[in-house]
């Protein structure tokens, strides 16, 4: 569903490490696809334009870098320091679930300023990292803020798209080169992993537990 209006922006999240930027050609292809999805006007040498004046002024070090489109296509960037995450990563699973049709479907399969449904579910326990979501057929999804892969008899296993999720563009390129493989899964499948793992493109692949409380 299109929306035409409403108070939001398109947002990339980048990796900006020693002024060179990871998975930069997946973050350009996600932003252009929403943009078209959206109705907004995207210029990608703009888009380069404002990322590489950020590189320039932060030449060393590891930086968190926000990409946001607004719907008139003003490209906004900026940067601030990105903190190594330490692992593992605990995580608990929410058990409202996130319904993935109709109107705000939109805002799950694009990244956008809007995270009202995020921001509902996550949990801000002491110690926990992130919260791993369920769709309303009890399919795991992803986390609030990365996606998830389990590795079952040899297997990285993550949720398809079909599930309702944000295609993370660390994803993407793990996909292309088959380290992962697309299967629904569900709580049990959590409960039989071997391990588990938290990933997105800002802070890699990390280790994650499942605390059950």
């Amino acid at each position: 569903m299109l929306h035409t209006s409403g108070n939001f922006e398109l947002v990339e999240t980048l990796r900006l490490d020693e002024s060179r930027y990871w998975l930069l050609p997946e973050h350009q292809a996600r932003l252009q696809a929403s943009a078209a999805h959206f109705g907004f006007p995207f210029d990608c040498a703009a888009a380069t334009g404002a990322l590489d004046a950020v590189a320039q002024e932060h030449p060393a070090g590891l930086w968190r870098v926000r990409l946001t489109l607004a719907r008139s296509g003003k490209l906004t960037a900026h940067a601030q320091p990105l903190e190594a995450t330490l692992e593992p990563v605990v995580f608990a699973v929410c058990p409202l679930p996130l319904e993935t049709a109709g109107f705000d479907s939109d805002f799950i399969c694009h990244k956008t300023t809007r995270r009202d449904h995020y921001d509902a579910r996550l949990r801000t326990d002491s110690g926990l990292f992130d919260t791993l979501l369920m769709n309303e057929r009890e399919e795991l999804t992803e986390f609030t803020r990365g996606n998830l892969a389990i590795r079952k008899d040899g297997v990285w296993l993550t949720p398809p798209d079909g599930v309702g999720l944000l295609p993370g563009t660390y994803r993407a390129r793990l996909l292309a080169g088959g380290t992962l493989v697309q299967k629904s899964l569900r709580l049990e499948d959590l409960a039989d992993a071997d391990e588990i793992a938290f990933f997105n493109g800002l802070r890699g692949w990390l280790r994650a537990i499942w605390r059950q409380d």
